[in-house]
């Protein structure tokens, strides 16, 4: 149960600080989506148009990280809740 509530904690941290890591890109790129002139696209000149579909992409990602996260947590909190069960438990009642 140990590890089990061990593994559950860090993945909660994980998806936590994954989710603080996309907040930190969408920041930067949003600065990007504003002043888009330091950036060109040589492919088709669609710099501002890339720049868009990324930050859609970074809050879909932020939303499924933050509902991962939510899932994580919850199972933490399930697991940490029980304990394993002593040699006498496994007795049949009478």
């Amino acid at each position: 149960m140990a590890q089990l509530r061990d593994t559950g904690w860090q993945l909660t941290r994980l998806t936590g600080e994954l989710t603080d890591l996309v907040a930190l890109l969408a920041e930067h790129t949003g600065h990007h989506i504003q002043h888009p002139q330091g950036i060109i696209c040589p492919a088709d000149g669609a710099t501002t148009e890339h720049l868009a579909r990324a930050c859609r992409e970074l809050a879909a990602l932020r939303h499924a990280l933050d509902t991962a996260h939510t899932a994580s947590r919850d199972y933490y909190t399930a697991i940490s809740l029980l304990s394993p069960a002593g040699p006498d438990s496994l007795r049949p009642s009478p």
